[in-house]
């Protein structure tokens, strides 16, 4: 039993939708991801900001943030791409 392009399976799940090919982007899609990664990095900085409340813990952890911040949105530009996001 296969599945054409398109077709529901028996339990809900959508088959055939497939991720955009690197070569298929053009500069929409650019400006998309783009907008989502800052989106991301002003969603995380305001994470933070609320969860150490804005005060000395917020600008203590500020170094750790810069850190993790580059693998942050390398894991968050390939969700997008997987999950056809941009």
């Amino acid at each position: 039993m296969g599945y054409q392009r398109g077709q529901v399976a028996s339990n809900w799940v959508f088959i055939g939708r497939r991720m955009t090919r690197l070569s298929h982007l053009n500069s929409r899609n650019f400006l998309i991801a783009l907008h989502d990664l800052l989106a991301t990095t002003a969603a995380l900085f305001a994470a933070f900001y609320v969860r150490f409340e804005g005060g000395d813990g917020f600008y203590d952890r500020l170094p750790l943030l810069f850190q993790i911040l580059p693998y942050f949105l390398a894991l968050s530009v390939v969700v997008f791409f997987l999950f056809n996001l941009t």
